[in-house]
């Protein structure tokens, strides 16, 4: 590929003063702008947009068109989400103008450089609707043969599981349109071919051989249509090596896979000095994916532009210590996020890490969560960093010695989140803590430590404190505020089930009218909620749970068995909106008395439900359409055909849902259930879990054969799963045709507990499916969830 130089280059005034004959300046910079993006010289893309959109007055109609061109540069540099802003900006600008000053070619483009984005990102839903937009606008013009078949062809290739009659028609309208008036020799007519692969039936040893040459066909097409480097064959190749693989030609497929793998390996050698953020992680969808990354080459150092680094479900420490070292060689690295690791090491080793991350010279942001086995490895560091500002340390607990050292070798700190336990009774002297101004803490002590831990940070601007062990009613808090912390403008708190006595109702009111007063209504308007929960059961307790208002946290506390519910707020008979609130356990019982039914959460992403639910729960978790993973619980003796109906509802209505679990469902329904259910969107599959006895649940042939047959099988990509023997894990790999990750559990695996993965015994069921699976498949044993096998299907 050429590189272009600056705009003094010859090639280029040639080409531009052509563009520019007869048309206006910015007209010929967006036409050039295209030409930039047909030849892959993206950072120059950049340019041009930038420099028309400064010459455009605002409201102009080509500013369109320029948002369309930073989209392409997004979406090619794998910045999807960036992508998707762009042209969502572009769309809703052109939905602003006059129709008489929007181009339908435009809209068509945006309309169908959206539906792309979310195909990319496995939105299948969202992708059919922008793509039937852009159908609809370009069948009204003249000469859009091209876009039209290339149009049917992504709409029947994402409507093929939901709705496969539907992607059917579409073909059948496709070929019709080749047939009446459109050249193949467009790379439109090989991605109809290949929506008429995918879309082929495979039932019979004839079926196959069909499939067969039509996949020939396809690879000929593309080959002749597009450079062996173009970014779509990625796709290509992938798509052509699944299709192999669903007709039991494995050999094909892996060729196929390492065409897609080369592809992406010299796009990826070009764009390297351009990424700025990398995400690598070996959780049950890309298992070994960190050590795949490391093993072909790829250093750290390499990237000389990465300014944030994630890492997620990382066991080894040899790899991790490997990556720590490449950071250092990383010049503009100013995040790091390390979380669901549970890594094995010495208290010596985590104390290396540290000190490595504390290190690091441009490091400003750095998030920890779950990093080793022992959550007591606190960080420690024993050298100072210069340039950490903001600390997100989560399920490892600290003391008031330990986080005293820590603030002391991070002297530019201003926010830290931490989980605090100490339970001495000894209050150690305090330096004070001048450079923090936000802190959001989990409080495990005593309220005589808190208060000692608040007066030593006089700059506190945020404060967001949970506990269970202590509440201060308003006037406490108001004498710590007005004594220690004059600063402090936002304050968030929740205390959840803590005990208040036998006369429950007249100690809750005490409590709320504590923060009724001028200090908390007038001075700062800070409002708080209480709910009052009650057991009866061995005796009558009652307890309390209080937080501030509008409710600051991602989880919201259990509230079976309340009894009453008040608030401060003004307009307390109002709905209670939960925004923040992305993770809810909601039991059948929960919300159903009437003064928890004004509750309403609008964000939830990840749902824990038992069925069948109460009525009012579509009115409580009134969207569903932000929902990415859902558990499903079912009590034994419960209405079959109505629980069937609930969950289909659910499904229905989260449009976004990616991943499903089933817990405690009954050995009678759960794989009977799944066969009658359907989703566009879910592509994972939890079915590992416990019957009601507590005894593991293990899929049988007949099962895992009914399974591989349902629609939400069909579509599975992630599947987790315990099976009864090792002849089940096979055909599981051999017969759903998309799986692309597999986590087993098996019940005649021999390996226990007792066993040491660094010890000379043979992991024989290991060995016995490293044998029996193709070489394109990654196995191995999970080093902190033993019993598991994570399979990689490539």
């Amino acid at each position: 590929m050429m590189t272009l130089s600056e705009e003094n280059n010859e090639q280029i005034k040639t080409t531009l003063n052509d563009l520019t004959a007869g048309i206006d300046e910015s007209n010929a910079l967006s036409t050039f702008g295209d030409f930039l993006l047909y030849r892959g010289e993206y950072k120059n893309v950049v340019r041009y947009c930038k420099k028309i959109e400064q010459q455009l007055p605002e409201g102009h109609p080509d500013l369109a068109e320029i948002y369309n061109h930073w989209g392409s540069v997004y979406f090619h540099w794998g910045e999807y989400d960036k992508a998707l802003r762009c042209y969502l900006f572009a769309i809703n600008f052109l939905h602003c103008l006059p129709p008489q000053f929007v181009k339908d070619e435009v809209e068509a483009m945006t309309y169908s450089n959206i539906g792309r984005v979310y195909e990319t990102q496995q939105n299948f839903p969202e992708a059919t609707n922008y793509y039937i937009l852009a159908f609809r606008v370009y069948r009204q013009l003249s000469n859009k043969e091209k876009q039209l078949l290339r149009l049917y062809s992504r709409i029947a290739l994402a409507m093929r599981f939901h709705d496969p009659k539907y992607a059917k028609d579409c073909i059948d309208k496709a070929r019709t349109l080749i047939n009446d008036k459109y050249p193949t020799y467009h790379s439109s007519y090989a991605w109809f071919l290949l929506s008429e692969a995918l879309l082929q039936p495979i039932r019979t040893n004839d079926d196959k051989a069909a499939a067969e040459n039509k996949l020939k066909n396809v690879d000929m097409k593309f080959a002749d249509c597009l450079h062996w480097d173009h970014p779509d064959m990625i796709l290509v190749h992938r798509t052509i090596g699944d299709l192999y693989r669903s007709i039991g030609q494995y050999q094909k497929a892996q060729e196929y896979y390492k065409k897609s793998h080369e592809v992406s390996k010299q796009i990826f050698h070009e764009i390297i000095d351009r990424i700025i953020s990398l995400h690598l992680s070996n959780d049950d969808n890309t298992p070994q994916e960190i050590e795949y990354f490391l093993s072909h080459g790829y250093q750290l150092r390499q990237f000389i532009r990465l300014k944030s680094i994630s890492l997620s479900c990382l066991r080894s420490q040899q790899t991790l210590d490997q990556i720590m070292v490449e950071c250092s060689y990383l010049p503009c690295l100013i995040h790091l996020t390390l979380t669901d690791s549970h890594v094995s090491m010495s208290g010596n080793d985590a104390q290396r890490l540290f000190n490595h991350i504390w290190s690091l010279s441009k490091l400003t942001y750095c998030h920890l969560d779950n990093c080793f086995v022992d959550e007591n490895y606190f960080p420690n560091p024993t050298v100072i960093s210069t340039s950490l500002k903001r600390l997100n340390i989560r399920n490892m607990t600290c003391s008031l010695s330990t986080l005293t050292r820590l603030c002391q070798h991070t002297p530019y700190l201003r926010y830290i989140s931490i989980m605090f336990y100490d339970d001495s009774d000894q209050l150690e002297s305090l330096l004070p803590i001048l450079s923090i101004t936000r802190l959001n803490i989990y409080f495990e002590s005593s309220m005589t430590m808190l208060q000692h831990l608040l007066q030593n940070m006089p700059n506190l601007y945020h404060l967001t404190i949970e506990t269970s062990y202590f509440l201060l009613n308003g006037n406490q808090w108001k004498e710590m505020i007005n004594k220690y912390l004059l600063k402090l403008k936002i304050l968030q708190f929740k205390v959840s089930a803590l005990a208040i006595g036998e006369d429950g109702e007249n100690q809750f009111n005490e409590i709320l009218d504590s923060f009724r007063t001028k200090f908390w209504i007038d001075e700062h308007q800070w409002f708080i909620q209480c709910h009052l929960l009650c057991q009866d059961k061995p005796s009558r307790r009652y307890y309390i749970d209080v937080f501030t208002l509008p409710y600051a946290f991602k989880d919201f506390p259990d509230v079976t068995n309340c009894v009453l519910s008040k608030s401060t707020y003004l307009y307390d008979n109002q709905y209670l909106t939960c925004d923040h609130v992305t993770n809810l356990y909601y039991k059948s019982s929960h919300f159903t008395i009437s003064i928890l039914s004004h509750v309403r959460f609008c964000n939830i992403q990840s749902l824990s439900l038992s069925l069948p639910f109460h009525e009012l729960f579509l009115s409580i978790v009134c969207r569903l359409d932000r929902l990415t993973s859902l558990t499903i619980s079912i009590g034994n003796n419960q209405n079959f055909n109505y629980i069937q109906s609930q969950l289909q509802l659910l499904l229905d209505r989260a449009v976004h849902l990616h991943s499903l679990r089933c817990l405690n469902w009954p050995l009678s329904s759960r794989h009977i259930l799944l066969m009658e259910i359907t989703s566009a969107s879910v592509r994972r599959l939890d079915l590992q879990g416990y019957n009601f006895d507590n005894q593991l649940y293990g899929f049988d042939e007949e099962q895992c054969i009914q399974l591989s047959h349902s629609p939400l099988g069909i579509q599975c990509e992630t599947l987790l799963i315990t099976v009864k023997n090792r002849r089940n894990i096979l055909y599981i790999v051999n017969n759903m045709s998309n799986l692309q990750a597999l986590n087993i559990q098996c019940l005649d695996d021999n390996w226990t507990d007792e066993n040491n993965l660094t010890s000379p015994i043979d992991d024989e069921l290991l060995e016995w499916l490293r044998q029996q699976l193709p070489s394109t498949c990654t196995i191995m044993r999970d080093t902190f969830h033993l019993h598991n096998i994570p399979l990689w299907i490539r």
